[in-house]
């Protein structure tokens, strides 16, 4: 606010008045659409807007007949061993992102200017409604396409000018100098209230119909609707300690509460309070947020650092951008790497970018990766970022920086604009502060070589260090010892071609042979080769992998259409078969001792009842998605990974939901799944020759380039931090060190 009082003394005047006003209009604010300056539509036939799609769905097939199991053979038992040795390290990637907390509120209708307006503010517990930002005027909507609200085109629809960009930018920067808490930011679903909202940035902003511009009213139930949504939110408490932000058009705050604002003013309401549902105590015009934080945010309150807003990943993410400050020329953006703790730079940061380029597409030469100075500052130069897909002009960042929490957001650059500044602030890990942060440790990968003609198919962490591995094309089971990347061999018979391999309650490698049609148990100690043949009718099985349940019984797959079980101390063997024929491949067993197996040429998972060994169908929600192998996580969750459909998968049986989660990258092909001991889900991706981690608490996938190509990883088992996997492509097994 001004030095002028004569202005403030005029709006508390009108604001008096107003209270009045909205307590006689409060139910009767329907307006006709028109004119927020939001109107100049076209009248054509509205497009129905459609909400979001829901996140899962499942279904489960009736059971089929029970299954008639068919019985054993005896076991066979030789032994054989031979020798080997030699590893070599190789280097890789990084870690995520989380919010902060507040002050509590005083919550009054009283009306407030200068000072007591942000003492009230930074108290939290008001509703901050901005009009968008400054537009050209020169533009007209059109109503062309599905959503054509959202249409960040020019030609179709009003825009922010550069002018309102640039309000909308100083309007945040303000907000954020004065200290003033922020939770929850809602838009109308217009391109220009989303892009003020954004250009803001004062959190992450979420899209509502509720404040639908009444020009369009008529999509979304009719203008009386809207203005009633609209009451709804002006008159809803935030979260303690915090104000909401609402960003919407003039023509929703006239219907719903009789006030006419400007371009980029603001109204600030007192929610529940009132015969309306909340009271105003402030108008602020764009400018009078700058003159506020010149005045007031001097205050400690005032020297707090926000951190960045959150932004999604997108699908065209590729770790390992080259060191490079430039991609291109024509536009420059700059700025400077910050940590929320006390907005310190942080020096050495490393920020990855990547935009299409001016063909509208993804590709290398418009990625990089830039350090950031000794002063936390950095510099990187492109092509100016084309629209992309219908959504605006934007840039791609993912910050990482030791003793902070990895930000992965978007810049969005006005319209021509050729150069911008766009600071980074980073949330601490806890525990984390200024000099004495602790870098999170950086996963490294370390590749053994095992005998050429190996092609390590399964691997299995073994309890003393070692680790087992198939080595199907010799017929043998492997044994590495990482301390000194010497190996040796275990033949298991003659026709062997051994698939998976697992360590079992007895501490021994057992081992799913395909070749000889038959489970097999190697001693640790002695060599000592013990086989289990399938019966005598089950010839071919194409056995694959397996699982101990609850009671000690193994339980395998065979891709020929049949599963099945071993009790280990009688050696008897039953087969049953699949209710949906060719296809049993991956398996896991839950916390609780049950057991699920994946099919890939049924694009299903099943559950099996250990009592009467029958198996139950349940459908994914993506149809021939191609589910190659499935682990439980320690809640009993379980993870698909789609081969066909190059996603992941996620069933839970305790809600019968399904999620699926698609793997970056162009064409991802997603083999093995493997969880790690804090519920990290791990996937190899052949189209990417990665192992990919994926965080089922932030819903972010991070790659790991392999060294060798094609790696050709089938399977990953771990043990804590140590995710190993067999590269059968190239003779070698992988493990990433997380620890």
């Amino acid at each position: 606010m001004t030095a002028d009082r004569s202005g403030p003394a005029r709006r508390l005047l009108l604001l008096a008045g107003l209270f009045m006003v909205v307590a006689l209009l409060a139910g009767c604010a329907g307006l006709t659409p028109g004119s927020d300056g939001d109107a100049n539509q076209e009248p054509e036939v509205p497009t129905p807007f459609q909400a979001l799609a829901p996140e899962a769905t499942s279904t489960e097939t009736a059971p089929p007949p029970s299954p008639s199991p068919r019985p054993s053979a005896s076991p066979t038992a030789t032994q054989q061993a031979t020798a080997t040795p030699s590893p070599e390290p190789t280097a890789t990637p990084e870690p995520t992102a989380t919010p902060t907390a507040s002050p509590v509120p005083t919550v009054d209708g009283t009306p407030r200017e200068g000072q007591a307006l942000v003492d009230a503010l930074r108290g939290g517990g008001y509703v901050l409604y901005f009009r968008h930002a400054a537009t050209d005027s020169s533009q007209g909507d059109n109503r062309v396409g599905d959503e054509w609200w959202a249409n960040c085109d020019p030609g179709l629809m009003r825009q922010l000018s550069a002018e309102g960009e640039a309000q909308a930018r100083a309007m945040g920067e303000a907000i954020r100098a004065l200290g003033i808490p922020i939770g929850e930011v809602w838009a109308s679903p217009y391109c220009r209230t989303m892009e003020t909202a954004r250009l803001m940035d004062l959190g992450p902003v979420e899209p509502t119909t509720d404040l639908m511009n009444m020009s369009a009213a008529d999509v979304v139930g009719g203008a009386e609707a809207v203005a009633a949504s609209a009451r709804q939110r002006l008159a809803a408490s935030p979260a303690p300690g915090t104000n909401t932000v609402l960003v919407a058009h003039g023509n929703v705050i006239a219907a719903a509460a009789n006030m006419t604002l400007a371009e980029g003013e603001a109204a600030v309401l007192a929610p529940g309070i009132g015969e309306a549902g909340f009271t105003p105590i402030a108008r602020v015009p764009p400018g009078e947020w700058a003159e506020l934080a010149a005045q007031y945010g001097a205050d400690g309150a005032a020297q707090t650092c926000e951190p960045t807003a959150p932004d999604q990943l997108g699908p065209f993410y590729e770790p390992n951008a080259p060191e490079r400050d430039s991609v291109g020329q024509g536009h420059v953006l700059e700025g400077i790497v910050r940590s929320a703790a006390d907005c310190a730079p942080i020096p050495g940061a490393r920020i990855e970018f990547w935009l299409a380029g001016a063909n509208g597409q993804y590709d290398d030469d418009h990625r990089a990766t830039v350090v950031a100075g000794p002063d936390g500052t950095y510099r990187f130069e492109s092509n100016p970022p084309p629209p992309y897909s219908g959504r605006p002009p934007h840039i791609h960042l993912r910050v990482t920086a030791g003793g902070h929490e990895t930000l992965v957001t978007q810049y969005y650059p006005g319209a021509g604009q050729a150069e911008d500044t766009f600071d980074l602030v980073l949330v601490p890990l806890p525990g984390a502060a200024g000099e004495d942060a602790q870098a999170p440790v950086e996963p490294v990968i370390v590749k053994y070589p095992v005998p050429a003609g190996s092609r390590p198919h399964d691997v299995a962490p073994a309890a003393d260090g070692g680790v087992w591995y198939t080595a199907q094309g010799s017929g043998e089971l492997g044994y590495l010892d990482p301390e000194t990347g010497e190996t040796r061999h275990v033949a298991l018979g003659s026709g062997s071609s051994p698939h998976g391999v697992i360590v079992g309650p007895d501490g021994a490698p057992w081992i799913t042979d395909s070749g000889l049609n038959a489970i097999v148990r190697v001693d640790p100690a002695t060599d000592e080769v013990l086989r289990f043949p399938l019966p005598d009718d089950s010839p071919r099985a194409n056995l694959n992998t397996a699982a101990f349940d609850g009671d000690g019984a193994l339980w395998f797959t065979g891709q020929n259409g049949v599963y099945g079980r071993l009790d280990p101390a009688t050696g008897d063997v039953e087969i049953y078969d699949a209710p949906r024929g060719r296809g049993p491949y991956g398996i896991t067993a839950t916390p609780d001792g049950g057991i699920y197996y994946a099919s890939l040429a049924g694009s299903h998972i099943a559950r099996i009842d250990l009592e009467t060994g029958q198996a139950t169908v349940i459908e994914p929600p993506t149809a021939g998605q191609g589910a190659r192998r499935v682990w439980s996580d320690s809640t009993g969750r379980l993870w698909v990974s789609e081969w066909n459909a190059g996603q992941l998968g996620m069933y839970d049986p305790a809600g019968d939901s399904w999620r699926e989660w698609r793997l970056p990258g162009d064409r991802p092909q997603a083999y093995a799944v493997f969880v790690d001991d804090e519920d990290m889900v791990w996937l190899s991706d052949f189209g990417a020759n990665a192992l990919v981690r994926f965080d089922p608490r932030t819903e972010e996938f991070e790659q790991f380039v392999l060294p060798s190509s094609p790696a050709a990883v089938r399977q990953i088992l771990g043990r804590p931090g140590e995710i190993w996997g067999a590269e059968s492509g190239v003779d070698r097994l992988v493990v990433i060190r997380t620890q």
